[in-house]
């Protein structure tokens, strides 16, 4: 009778934590599939209280700052299964679970504790079941984003026709039609009028296709975080290693000139290490915040130049990008050792200039 018991309430713990499982689960896919906001927050609460864990991380772009946890992350999300380790870098127990759907991989999430779970053996078959399905809400989501992204090039492109057919056509008529009666005899200031409104109209017709540019342009502020990605890739070589990237806000929301700007100074700062740094590790952090911008470069090398030995030509095109926007930028000395480069700017007096 003890056995039996013993058993039921075994099954009935399994049961339980199952149901847990679900349950985060289905918060997290609808906290995925939503997209009004950040679902990472949401996913790493699901997963706590499922999991009772003291370490919930949600690995996107760069791994944990552990360099164990970031072997087993790497590990788990090249191989595409859970991993689970011991007595690893302090914690009693660590459990990664890659969150991926079909070849597409979204990254992993990092569950760890001080002391081994108290609900007994862990059930990697669940959790794993719950990463699977969190991985496809993660595809479905970055799918619905690729055709909302598509359906705005296409209306973009519809418009573009439409303004190219239309618009200047007519403009073009109408000019042409205040041209022929110019020609005739006409007194003075009639004359010299008609021939500013065709000035003005043929100013218009450039406007509009200098519209059209625009319209059919795939560059932009949306491809700010891929253009970061891309430097930070490019720098790889020339480092010696991979930098890591942080981000942090929209992105997209930052104008085409700043984020221009923000592409140059990150080029130049993982430049500047190469050259200069002789550094093991570097890291980029861009912060989008409500109404400034900013972007910092640390490095664990030989620290900025002494005082008095001139600035680098690069160093100066920074400061003058910031200023130009009513921005700063500071080079300095880090905490413990190497450089750290803050280069910020305000969005309101940016997205004013690029207005003007």
């Amino acid at each position: 009778a003890a056995g039996v018991a013993i058993e039921n309430a075994r099954l009935y713990a399994q049961g339980r934590l199952r149901e847990e499982w679900l349950q985060a689960a289905a918060r997290s896919v609808r906290a995925v599939t939503a997209a009004t906001s950040d679902p990472l927050p949401e996913v790493v609460g699901a997963v706590r209280e499922a999991s009772g864990a003291d370490l919930v991380e949600v690995v996107t772009d760069d791994g944990p700052d552990d360099a164990a946890l970031t072997q087993l992350v790497d590990g788990a999300v090249a191989d595409g299964v859970p991993v689970t380790a011991g007595d690893l870098g302090g914690w009693a127990r660590v459990v990664v679970l890659p969150l991926q759907a079909a070849e597409r991989r979204h990254g992993a999430v990092v569950v760890a504790w001080h002391e081994e779970p108290a609900s007994g053996p862990l059930d990697l078959g669940v959790m794993a079941a719950y990463a699977a399905q969190v991985g496809l809400a993660l595809d479905v989501a970055a799918s619905q984003r690729d055709r909302a992204r598509l359906a705005v090039i296409e209306d973009r492109d519809r418009i573009a026709r439409d303004l190219h057919d239309l618009v200047i056509q007519r403009l073009f008529a109408v000019g042409l039609s205040v041209q022929s009666v110019a020609r005739h005899e006409l007194p003075p200031g009639l004359a010299a009028r008609l021939e500013q409104v065709v000035d003005e109209l043929d100013g218009s017709i450039k406007d509009v296709r200098s519209s059209i540019y625009r319209l059919h342009d795939r560059s932009g502020p949306h491809d700010l975080r891929g253009a970061l990605h891309d430097e930070v890739d490019s720098a790889r070589e020339a480092l010696g290693f991979m930098p890591r990237l942080h981000t942090s806000g929209t992105l997209g929301s930052v104008p085409s000139g700043v984020a221009d700007d923000v592409v140059a100074v990150v080029r130049e700062s993982l430049s500047n290490v190469a050259r200069h740094a002789a550094a093991t590790t570097t890291v980029v952090e861009v912060v989008v915040g409500p109404n400034r911008l900013s972007v910092l470069v640390t490095d664990d090398g030989t620290g900025p130049p002494p005082e008095g030995t001139g600035r680098r030509s690069g160093l100066r095109n920074l400061a003058d990008r910031a200023a130009s926007r009513g921005g700063g930028f500071v080079l300095s000395a880090g905490p413990g050792a190497g450089s750290r480069l803050s280069w910020d700017v305000p969005l309101g007096a940016a997205e004013q200039g690029a207005t003007t």
